[in-house]
C-alpha cells in the first residue's frame, strides 16, 4: 500500500516494542522515504515512531470497516 504524508493508520505488525507503545494508537504519517518506502509516524501524544514498513500499517478507514 502506498501511504502519503497525513494519512492516518494503525500499526498491525509484529514488533513487540512497537505494538506495546503504538499498537492501539492512531498514527499519522509524517514522512515517507522515497527509496525504501519506510514511514515515520506521529502519535496523538506527539511521539514519533520511524522506520515502519508500510506492510505493517493499516489505514484507519479499513480498520473501522472491519469492526462490527
Amino acid at each position: 500500500m502506498n501511504f502519503q504524508e497525513g494519512d492516518q493508520v494503525y500499526y498491525k505488525g509484529e514488533d513487540p516494542k512497537v505494538l506495546r507503545d503504538y499498537g492501539k494508537r492512531r498514527l499519522t504519517i509524517a514522512a515517507v522515504d522515497p527509496v525504501t518506502t519506510a514511514v515515520a509516524c506521529t502519535a496523538e501524544d506527539g511521539r514519533f515512531v520511524v522506520g515502519i514498513d508500510p506492510v505493517d500499517l493499516e489505514p484507519v478507514q479499513s480498520a473501522s470497516k472491519e469492526q462490527p
